[in-house]
């Protein structure tokens, strides 16, 4: 199973080199594109789209190639928070009530998603939620442990 942090690199790196080259192809602007009737036409007045429904050209511009790559400059922010940054003793199960029984495991947690005082901070486990749900947004799933054949 890829991680959500790997999966989610491929894809921006894959949508940056797409928006990139449409605004080196395409025309030489800013990659800001709006609409003008049925048509779509960059920064600097060439047409991008010759002819399109209205609700469609919305979508479209609003996923312009320089939208693209804000959000992306945006995402890799937010990741570059986001790091793993210690390790810290988990427990890998619930199921176990044993006292001696060896249930945790040394995992790497996400230092902004746990309060600042290590002491007394709950770790929370990297990669964490924000990690996950950024890269559930470019199609990524979580698969269960049993369904991703580790359990």
């Amino acid at each position: 199973m890829t991680s959500p942090l790997e999966f989610l690199e491929a894809a921006h790196k894959q949508a940056e080199e797409v928006a990139s080259a449409c605004i080196l192809k395409v025309n030489r602007g800013r990659g800001e594109w709006t609409r003008h009737g049925p048509e779509i036409r960059d920064d600097l007045g060439h047409l991008v789209v010759k002819h399109t429904w209205p609700d469609e050209a919305d979508h479209i511009v609003l996923h312009d190639p320089a939208a693209v790559l804000r959000r992306i400059a945006a995402e890799r922010k937010i990741l570059a928070e986001h790091q793993a940054e210690r390790e810290a003793s988990l427990p890998i199960h619930d199921r176990c009530s044993d006292p001696k029984c060896d249930c945790y495991d040394y995992v790497a947690t996400c230092g902004t998603c746990a309060p600042s005082n290590y002491y007394d901070a709950e770790p929370v486990p990297w990669p964490c939620a924000t990690v996950r749900l950024l890269a559930e947004a470019w199609g990524w799933q979580e698969l269960s442990p049993q369904a991703a054949g580790e359990g």
